[in-house]
């Protein structure tokens, strides 16, 4: 595979943002190819297999390729899936039914909401990130 422009492989994948619900991450796969962006839906097998290890797994990491990713940021910026912030008084409630239930029941209620991030390395490699070599 070719470079495709300031030192950026076509290899090289970024996160562009996080899904905490299959349906939340499908729909930005489905945004995203609509208008020409491959993703890829990192950890999104595990989070149908095991939804209650979303949250400790970090969500369902939506992966683009490198060259695509201020791209891929914008549109999810603009797009409804994304999570707007609410007014505190109802995280609070939200976060206490979700307590209840996690008290009653035993296993917390599914994940939900799909956030988007800042442009970064997928790979998880501090070194790599950062420019340094080892």
């Amino acid at each position: 595979m070719g470079e495709s422009g300031e030192g950026v492989k076509d290899t090289d994948f970024v996160t562009v943002g996080w899904a905490y619900g299959q349906a939340d991450a499908a729909l930005a796969v489905a945004l995203l190819g609509s208008a020409g962006i491959p993703a890829f839906p990192h950890t999104w097998y595990v989070a149908s297999v095991q939804w209650h290890w979303t949250h400790a797994l970090g969500g369902i990491a939506l992966q683009v390729p490198a060259a695509q990713a201020a791209d891929a940021i914008a549109l999810l910026a603009d797009n409804p899936i994304v999570r707007r912030p609410r007014h505190w008084l109802w995280r609070l409630l939200v976060a206490v039914a979700a307590v209840m239930v996690l008290l009653w029941v035993g296993f917390p209620p599914p994940p939900s909401g799909f956030f988007p991030a800042t442009q970064r390395p997928a790979s998880g490699r501090l070194g790599a990130a950062s420019g340094d070599t080892a």
